[in-house]
């Protein structure tokens, strides 16, 4: 079982409330593995956009590509936070 990042935890003080937050977050898994998949997706067409060849004919593609990993950046990030589900 993989561990659940802290950040889904730190707001809580007492520890009873964060296993309780935990347990909560880990038996959501029909909805969490659900956006855990649509994600995958979204990251997975972004992806295949940077690597068509009608990326490179943008004139301005300096500023597309920084704009698309900035778009995979933040879905990496979220992807972190719930992939302790597939554990």
């Amino acid at each position: 079982m993989r561990a659940i990042a802290t950040k889904w935890t730190k707001h809580l003080k007492d520890t009873q409330k964060k296993k309780d937050f935990e347990q909560a977050l880990r038996h959501d898994t029909l909805v969490l593995g659900r956006l855990l998949e649509l994600l995958r997706e979204d990251l997975q067409s972004l992806e295949n956009k940077e690597t068509s060849s009608e990326a490179y004919e943008c004139p301005s593609w300096a500023y597309k590509q920084a704009d698309l990993n900035g778009a995979k950046r933040e879905l990496k990030k979220i992807i972190s936070l719930i992939d302790f589900i597939e554990g």
